[in-house]
């Protein structure tokens, strides 16, 4: 079975049970974790390069693993012949980010600070917003000015950091040279 694979490639494997062949059973490949997945395996054929008699082939699309978040998945390979279940295999595979697709931490930071201070000039420019509102029976409790102000200063360290290692600087000033 496969270790691990990046979210968003295609990937292809092969699995072969001597006690279930694709002659007699149907398999289920089953994803479980931050994200759920599930795939019919085929009756592996010649044209197929790891091709082994009575094998299942698997194949998860780059449309299916897209979607997936990264982390550590619990796997099932279930194999079904009539009214007959066995779980023919199971265990954990590690499901990588794919790079292409995330945001930066530094972008993730502005987007942060842009929408408190949208959220801060909004109060600024209606009066103080209520703290917490009901409507038909739903509570939504919003943050004051206060605890804006403090985020916006936590996005704000959080970005400046990753600025400065991204541009060699640790922040740390040195004091003087001992020999």
């Amino acid at each position: 079975m496969i270790e691990n694979f990046i979210a968003g490639d295609t990937i292809n494997f092969t699995q072969h049970y001597t006690d279930y062949p694709s002659d007699d059973y149907n398999a289920l490949f089953y994803l479980n974790g931050a994200s759920l997945l599930s795939i019919s395996g085929s009756a592996s054929t010649t044209s197929n390069p790891d091709h082994a008699e009575g094998a299942f082939l698997f194949t998860i699309t780059a449309n299916q693993g897209a979607y997936l978040k990264s982390g550590t998945y619990a796997y099932a390979v279930r194999v079904t012949s009539g009214s007959i279940n066995y779980t023919a295999e199971s265990g954990n595979i590690t499901v990588l980010p794919n790079i292409a697709l995330q945001q930066s931490k530094e972008s993730i930071c502005n987007r942060m600070i842009e929408l408190i201070e949208k959220s801060l000039l909004n109060q600024l420019s209606s009066g103080e917003a209520a703290e917490s509102i009901s409507i038909a029976g739903r509570s939504i409790s919003m943050m004051n000015r206060r605890d804006l102000l403090v985020e916006r200063s936590f996005w704000d360290r959080e970005r400046k950091a990753l600025i400065n290692a991204r541009l060699g600087k640790s922040g740390i000033k040195q004091l003087g040279i001992v020999i």
